[in-house]
């Protein structure tokens, strides 16, 4: 009897959980289509309703809780850069493996943010993983890098997809990242944003695995195909802001992926005829 009692309890969550992931893939595919249609003035009750639905979801992640503290900066920052219109994309809920700085896109912002300021403030506190010369190219260049920092995942609210454990993950973001800031003119006039802005944010993604380089890029870079040292300068110095948030537990997994990339492309850089990269 005992036993027949824990199988029914155990068939009612499981049906519990099926009828919960169904609604949130209604509510998702509600917001992709809403997003798909351009419509910007979509209601931020909607993404409200989906984190609702998240945080009582089974779930196989740790709650996504507000672990970065104060949003104020990169909520000042959107204000200023974003038109208002788009301003409630940076509410797209967060849920999964990666970015556990908060519940939404916002404290993934600005915990990128955080880095940049920490480096560019000369109260660095990545001296032991961020090389020298990279520090110098994000101290030189941080307006271009609180650019990126901004702009890079926008395209999440029109490519997040719900898996069955009740996590979220955005396939091809990247692509409508780029789409969304050349088609509503979102990169500033600056010859260095206008040349590599929607490079760096299209490849953010791919571009390093967990050893490195990806092997993908490893042979572009090889055979010459995708070859621009000044863009695989900027390229190594935007994945270390979006890896640098020091309380992720895989931080220091992630730290030895960006000295590997760093050591590949020191040893491959001098034999394409680069010696010192200046941007």
């Amino acid at each position: 009897m005992y036993q027949k009692i824990i199988a029914n309890d155990r068939s009612q969550r499981e049906r519990e959980h099926k009828e919960l992931i169904l609604k949130v893939e209604r509510l998702v595919n509600i917001c992709k289509m809403t997003f798909e249609r351009r419509r910007f003035d979509a209601h931020l009750t909607t993404w409200n309703e989906l984190l609702e639905l998240l945080d009582a979801a089974p779930s196989v992640h740790e709650q996504h809780e507000n672990r970065i503290g104060d949003t104020s900066e990169a909520e000042k920052r959107i204000r200023n850069s974003i038109p208002e219109k788009m301003r409630h994309f940076f509410n797209v809920p967060q849920r999964g493996i990666f970015h556990k700085e908060g519940p939404t896109l916002l404290h993934h912002i600005q915990a990128m943010l955080n880095a940049l300021h920490a480096i560019t403030s000369g109260t660095d506190q990545y001296t032991d993983v961020l090389p020298e010369h990279y520090r110098k190219l994000i101290i030189e260049h941080e307006l271009f890098f609180s650019f990126y920092c901004l702009l890079h995942d926008l395209g999440k609210a029109f490519s997040i997809e719900v898996l069955p454990d009740g996590s979220l993950t955005y396939p091809r973001h990247e692509q409508e990242s780029r789409s969304l800031i050349q088609n509503h003119q979102l990169i500033p006039p600056q010859s260095l944003f206008q040349k590599y802005m929607k490079n760096v944010i299209l490849h953010h993604v791919s571009f390093l695995d967990k050893d490195g380089i990806s092997d993908e890029y490893q042979t572009l870079i090889r055979e010459g195909t995708w070859f621009d040292p000044e863009l695989i300068e900027l390229m190594l110095c935007c994945s270390f802001l979006d890896l640098a948030w020091r309380d992720d537990p895989t931080f220091g997994t992630k730290m030895k992926s960006f000295r590997n990339a760093v050591d590949l492309w020191t040893k491959i850089a001098p034999t394409l005829g680069t010696t010192d990269i200046v941007i």
